[in-house]
Order: C-alpha cells, then sequence, then structure tokens
C-alpha cells in the first residue's frame, strides 16, 4: 500500500511580509538513504499556508551533469513509476526494459550507465504545492561509463527558508536550523508553523488531517 502523505506549512502575516521583502524560498530536500540531502526536491515563495501532497512512489531520472555546483538539473528521460528491485540500463538518451535483480533490496532501485558519457542519476518524485503538480529529482549522484548505483527512500524531509534564489534539483547547503520531518506512515497528515525566534518550523501544537 502507498502511503500519501500531507504537510501544512503556515506562518503569520509579520513572519510573511518579511520573508517576501526578502526574496526568501521555502525549500524541501529529502536525503539520499541514510546520507544528507543532495538536491532541492521542491522550493516555492511563502505563502500564509502551503499544502504540500505526495505519494511514497518513485521514478528514475537521467540527466547532464551539471557545469557547476548549484546548477539545475537537465533531465535527459525518466521512468515513472521505477519498480523496485530492478537495474534500469541508460543508453545515452533513454533508458532500456529493467532486468530483474535479486541482489537489489525492496524498496531500492538501481540504474547502470550504459551510455559512452558519465550522467546524473537519482530518483524523482511527484508532489503537489497547492494542487499545482511538481515532478523534481529527490537525489542525484554522477556515474561514469560502465558504472552502476543504487538508491533508496529517504524516511525524513528537510525543511528551512533561503533568502537567496534556489531551484528544484540544484546541491542544495542545509543550514543548522533546518527543520528535521519524520515521515511516518501512521501519521500522514503533518502540521508545521514558521518560528520567528528560531527563524525555522515547528511542529503545530494541535494536528488534524487538513
Amino acid at each position: 500500500m502507498v502511503t500519501t502523505y500531507t504537510l501544512v506549512l503556515a506562518m503569520g502575516d509579520a513572519s510573511l511580509r518579511a520573508l517576501t521583502d526578502a526574496r526568501a524560498r521555502v525549500v524541501i530536500a529529502k536525503p539520499a538513504g541514510y546520507g544528507m540531502p543532495n538536491v532541492v526536491w521542491l522550493a516555492w515563495s511563502p505563502k500564509a499556508a502551503t499544502i504540500v501532497r505526495w505519494d511514497e512512489t518513485y521514478g528514475v531520472f537521467a540527466a547532464e551533469v551539471p557545469a557547476a555546483n548549484g546548477t539545475e538539473l537537465r533531465i535527459i528521460d525518466t521512468v515513472h513509476p521505477a519498480v523496485d528491485r530492478r537495474i534500469y540500463p541508460f543508453y545515452g538518451n533513454t533508458f532500456g526494459e529493467p532486468a530483474d535483480a535479486a541482489r537489489v533490496p525492496r524498496r531500492h532501485y538501481d540504474v547502470r550507465n550504459a551510455s559512452p558519457l558519465a550522467r546524473s542519476f537519482g530518483l524523482i518524485q511527484d508532489a503537489t504545492i497547492d494542487g499545482t503538480p511538481r515532478r523534481s529529482p529527490v537525489n542525484a549522484v554522477v556515474l561514469p561509463p560502465g558504472f552502476t548505483a543504487d538508491f533508496t527512500m529517504g524516511a525524513k524531509l528537510y525543511v528551512w527558508m533561503q533568502t537567496a534564489d534556489i531551484a528544484e534539483g540544484v546541491a542544495p547547503e542545509v543550514p543548522d536550523n533546518a527543520t528535521i520531518v519524520v515521515l511516518e506512515p501512521e501519521h500522514p497528515a503533518m502540521a508545521y508553523h514558521f518560528d520567528d525566534e528560531t527563524a525555522a518550523f515547528v511542529r503545530a501544537a494541535s494536528e488534524g488531517t487538513p
């Protein structure tokens, strides 16, 4: 059964005015397995309240290698949704048919770079922000020709405000005050509000299903 998560992020009028004047953006990133996030998953201009929804369903993507840190990924091809315990070969401009792989654990996805050039690969995931759909990379790694990478789902989110222009699919600098949201299938509806003193999102005292 696929879990659908709902995350509500709210902020007061004073915070919203200050963050809007600073041209800040709300940023969400997901870790690659047990590591730190290496790609921005979602980013948008702040509002009084934002509802983010997504299913824990993933695809795989291939992209050009970014020219520099902070450069947005340029996607070449995707397979969405992807099936776990498979190896997805990439042949330069498109993915081939996936192969079953008993050695690949459940909830893991492998990608093999069968092209003659180094490429970026990772997981990609759909979400909606106030009903508007997005499909963005969750993580990324550069693979030389002939190499294989294993990707798995992260069980938490990093959420923060960044007073600089930042886009989905770029490498982030996760601040120390980023809020860590643990994803629990038993509690898929979550609510947080922006705290002026800490400049971070804190969990709402009481939560209901939005």
